[in-house]
Formats: C-alpha cells, structure tokens, sequence
C-alpha cells in the first residue's frame, strides 16, 4: 500500500526535512529510520488491524505529528483505522471532480503549495455567497480527502487555517448550515486521526456575528487552540502575519492563483494512481473482535453521531 505523485504539488525548502526531524527530536543520523522500523513491526503484530501493509510515509507522518512519540504514534494508528471503521461514509474512494462539484460552487478548498518560513502549510477556506447544510458536510469528507493524500506525500503537521468569509451572504445562515456532529467527528479525524497541529485560525470577516461561530468552536477545541484565533477584516491585514509570498494572488500574494492551485488538487486527487492507493487505504479498517482490549473503542462509543468528550490539539 504505498503511492508516489507524479507531479509534486507540495513544496517544501531544502532543509524542511532536516527542520521536521529536529524539531520532534529525530534529527541524527538513522533516528527516523529506526522510528519507522519500530512502528512497523508494532503494526504487524496486532491482530485486529485488517491491513498492515503501511507504506513507511504513512508511519513516517504518524510519527511526525506526534512529535517523534512512538507510543503516541501507535495510538493516532490505532485511531485513524478505527475511525475508517466507525465512519465508512466518511471514508470512501471518491472522485473529487464529480462528488464535490456542489461544493465547489461556494466553497474553495485548497493547501497551498509553498510553506511559510516556520515551515508551516496553509489551509485556505473562500466561502462566497449562500451555502446549504449539505455543501458544509461534504466539503468536511473533501477536506479529508486531501489529508490522506498529504499523508502519503508530505512531511508536515503544523498547519495555519485561514477562512475568508468576506463574501458570505449571511453569516447567521453560515452557521445554522453548520452540523456540529458532523463537524465534531471531522475535527476528531483531523487531530486524532491524521494527527494535524494547528498553529493558528484566521476567520477574515467584519461581521460581529463570528462571536457566534467562535462559541461553538470552543466547545470542540481545547483552550490552546481558541486563543490562536484571530479574526482579520481583509486578506490586507493578514499578509503581516503570513507573508505574501505563499498566497494567491487573489489574496494580495504572489503565487498562483487560488483556482489554479485548487485545479491542481482536483487532478491530484483524481489521479487513478491515488483513487488505488485511497481504496486499499480505506480497506485499512480493524476488526473489534480480535482486538486485544476494548478500551480504546470505548472512547469511541456511539460513532458516528456522539462523543463522550472531544478533546483535539
């Protein structure tokens, strides 16, 4: 189970490999290497994985976005497949052209190629006009579809979210569009899952009714993560804290345009190579009756639709 893009829509710097591996305390000679073997050998001798034919990106990035922690790394693992099992319509092989195209009437989803100077990735959300509940809900399953692909293909975690909702028709109705479940279990798969850390959250709107939105979030996200939001009134303002020469230049910057990086991912993601690998990962699915305690589905009781207690960082 392993995938190799053919066209690289990720950039990364020279030493952003060199800076990953530092940061999570890997940084000499053979340390990754050894992590990867570790984790794999951990993974073959669990009896309730379906699958455990986990090309070494995918250990690679579990390890990564838990900060070099093997144990931790084991746990995201263990999670990620569980949720591929409680969640199967979240999970399917789809075409991005064809099942998102609703979506994509009003929302813009893209990660754009270049990172900033801390070596961050920057997940970009243009709502325009009106949206309806079911636009919402998918464009979740699209953001997660772009996370399993990133997973096989990049060596980052740390990630800076930015939604323009400057073109929003009405935000009140933005937020009654909102299913929290949904949006609760997409969240769970983001930061439990795929292991995502995110370093900031930009909303860019004028409109006071975003307090409203901030609410529901901070009964989701942990305290960290709230006070890393910040609410911009143009994409002006936030070219200070980014830097322009990472954004579109729809938004002030100097790369591409937003609609030709989204182009982009679209024909990533629809790359028959990937739908393999996406089907054969989808596949990476656990059977409960082999596991060999019950505790960590607890944790999960009621999926989909309830959660005891979300806790994501």
């Amino acid at each position: 189970m392993e995938f190799k893009p053919k066209k690289n829509i990720l950039l990364l710097y020279p030493d952003t490999f060199d800076h990953v591996k530092q940061s999570i305390n890997l940084g000499k000679a053979g340390e990754m290497e050894d992590a990867i073997k570790t984790l794999k050998e951990w993974v073959y001798k669990q009896p309730h994985f379906k699958r455990k034919d986990f090309c070494d990106s995918l250990l690679q990035s579990a390890i990564i976005a838990s900060k070099g922690s093997i144990e931790a790394s084991k746990q995201k693992i263990d999670r990620i497949c569980t949720l591929r099992t409680l969640m199967p319509d979240t999970f399917k092989c789809f075409d991005a052209r064809k099942d998102f195209e609703h979506v994509f009437r009003n929302i813009q989803i893209t990660v754009l190629p270049r990172l900033t100077k801390e070596h961050y990735r920057i997940f970009t959300v243009k709502v325009n006009g009106s949206v309806e509940s079911s636009q919402v809900t998918d464009a979740m399953k699209y953001t997660l579809l772009i996370g399993d692909y990133m997973k096989a293909c990049d060596c980052i975690a740390e990630f800076v979210a930015v939604f323009d909702l400057s073109e929003v028709n009405s935000m009140v109705d933005l937020i009654t569009s909102l299913n929290v479940v949904h949006l609760r279990n997409s969240l769970t798969v983001c930061f439990e899952g795929h292991g995502l850390r995110l370093k900031g959250l930009y909303f860019i709107t004028t409109s006071r009714v975003i307090d409203t939105l901030i609410t529901i979030l901070k009964q989701l996200l942990k305290p960290k993560i709230i006070q890393r939001i910040k609410i911009f009134k143009s994409w002006d303002d936030v070219h200070d804290t980014i830097g322009k020469d990472v954004l579109p230049v729809d938004f002030g910057g100097y790369e591409k345009s937003e609609q030709e990086v989204h182009d982009e991912w679209i024909n990533a993601l629809c790359d028959e190579d990937f739908r393999k690998y996406l089907k054969e990962l989808n596949s990476a699915t656990v059977d409960e009756s082999s596991r060999p305690s019950c505790k960590f589905i607890e944790e999960y009781a009621g999926m989909p639709g309830t959660f005891r207690l979300l806790s994501v960082d």
